[in-house]
């Protein structure tokens, strides 16, 4: 009986033993806060500790191996540091109308004329029979 008792305690420490917690680094893109990112990490199962560096943007992950993968954690922080895409394409409105010259005195675009001139062009084109 004492034998058995051995031989399952060996086997548990084994199993145990075998359960590696790794230590990776993984650059960030650093679109959002440090507490969001390291949220991010650390709501993936298996991650044990995630500590962000806002000036290198590294996220240092200590997590067990067994029970996740870098790309899964990449994939949790990814999906939460993004450019607001409402940002983006704020951006990408402005830079068409200065490009277009119908940026408005204080250099933002300006909706009514963007359509107004959107409306001229659909005239044109129809007038034009395409």
């Amino acid at each position: 009986m004492r034998k058995l008792v051995m031989i399952m305690i060996a086997a548990m420490t084994m199993s145990v033993a075998s359960a590696k917690v790794v230590r990776t680094n993984i650059k960030v893109n650093g679109y959002q806060p440090k507490a969001k990112i390291e949220a991010a990490a650390q709501s993936v199962k298996g991650v044990k500790k995630a500590l962000y560096t806002e000036k290198n943007k590294i996220l240092t992950v200590l997590y067990n191996n067994e029970q996740t993968a870098v790309n899964k954690i990449k994939a949790a922080v990814n999906k939460v540091d993004k450019k607001p895409a409402q940002a983006i394409r704020k951006v990408q409105r402005v830079e068409k109308a200065e490009k277009d010259g119908k940026a408005g005195k204080d250099g933002k675009s300006s909706p009514d004329k963007m359509k107004k001139d959107e409306n001229e062009k659909d005239n044109t084109d129809r007038d034009k029979g395409k």
